[in-house]
């Protein structure tokens, strides 16, 4: 039985995706079924889907939270350096840390919300590795 997502516009034959690649067998049985008067059962769309584009907004909220988190301690972080740099001491304020955790909190949150626990994806995205420097 062929179906197609209204979500994406997939289409899937026994829950699984068909590329739609005319170099590809299951591809081609699809346009002979269509030639021969088959039609498509709409879905509103599969869980893979769902996570998929749930992937996609925890990678955005990852992102805005990452700027906000970057602009929070840029200064502090250009005065450790320099602090260091001259062989001297340079603290960042308990606040400053504080506000980060509860940004990480909240980002985690948001993302939590989605339905996303694991958050082995950020490893694949560049944007996302931090950077290691030492507080």
């Amino acid at each position: 039985m062929y179906k197609i997502s209204q979500l994406t516009g997939y289409i899937y034959f026994n829950n699984v995706r068909i590329e739609q690649d005319d170099r590809l067998q299951e591809y081609n049985d699809l346009i002979d079924f269509m030639r021969n008067g088959g039609e498509l059962i709409e879905i509103e769309s599969t869980p893979e889907e769902i996570h998929e584009i749930n992937v996609k907004k925890a990678v955005e909220i990852d992102l805005i939270y990452k700027s906000k988190i970057t602009n929070l301690l840029s200064i502090h972080i250009e005065k450790k350096v320099l602090a260091d740099f001259l062989n001297e001491t340079y603290v960042i304020p308990q606040k400053v840390l504080d506000d980060r955790e509860a940004l990480k909190a909240e980002c985690n949150a948001l993302i939590e919300a989605l339905g996303i626990t694991d958050y082995t994806y950020r490893q694949s995205i560049p944007e996302l590795m931090k950077p290691q420097i030492e507080m």
